[in-house]
This record gives C-alpha cells, sequence and structure tokens, in this order.
C-alpha cells in the first residue's frame, strides 16, 4: 500500500512540476510583453512609477514560482523539504504587499519574525 501511495505522490509531484513550468513560461511571456509596451508607449522612454511597480510584482511573482519550482524539483529528488528553500520564498512572500503592488510598508524587524 505504501509502495502505491508513493507512486500517486511521484504523479501528482510530476503534474505539479509540468503545470508550474506551464505558468513560469506564462508569466515570463506577459512580463516581456508587458516590458516592451510601457516602454513603447512612454514618453522619452522612461517609464510611470506605477507601471515600474506592476513591472516589479510581476517580476517578483515569476522568481517566486521558480523558488517554488524547485523546492518541488527538490522534493522530487530527495523525498525531503528543504526549509531554507521555503523560508526564502516565505521571506520574499512577507515583503510584498498585495494590495497596492508595492513593498510592505512594515519594518524588517517585525517582517523577520517567522
Amino acid at each position: 500500500m505504501k509502495k502505491f501511495a508513493r507512486y500517486i505522490e511521484k504523479g501528482i509531484i510530476y503534474v505539479l512540476i509540468v503545470m508550474m513550468s506551464l505558468i513560469l513560461v506564462l508569466a515570463t511571456v506577459e512580463l516581456g510583453y508587458y516590458l516592451v509596451r510601457n516602454i513603447l508607449q512612454a514618453d522619452y522612454l522612461i517609464m510611470d512609477l506605477n507601471d515600474l511597480m506592476d513591472l516589479f510584482g510581476v517580476f517578483l511573482l515569476v522568481l517566486i514560482g521558480i523558488e517554488l519550482l524547485d523546492t518541488i524539483k527538490v522534493y522530487l529528488k530527495q523525498n525531503q523539504v528543504h526549509v531554507e528553500l521555503i523560508k526564502k520564498a516565505g521571506l520574499m512572500l512577507c515583503n510584498y504587499d498585495d494590495d497596492k503592488n508595492t513593498p510592505s510598508p512594515e519594518p524588517p524587524e517585525k517582517i523577520n519574525t517567522l
């Protein structure tokens, strides 16, 4: 029974890797499109601050996705979770405010109390 559960687990992990890879490819294409569109629409090739913050938000999401994909791959190979990878992705998320697409106004000492 344990062997069957392990096959199911591996199958789910492979599906997650494929889906995460697809999402990362699409997000990277969107990031490139967004960057080119904003540069071409900007006056004198200088983007607005809000456009820059949106651009960095998408960039940060791609980086977090890469970290999560790396964590899933390490789990598949070694069958163990590396806590430092989870902490790294979590710290990137903690320093980001979803509502405003801007860095969180919280001081660093409050963020690092994980």
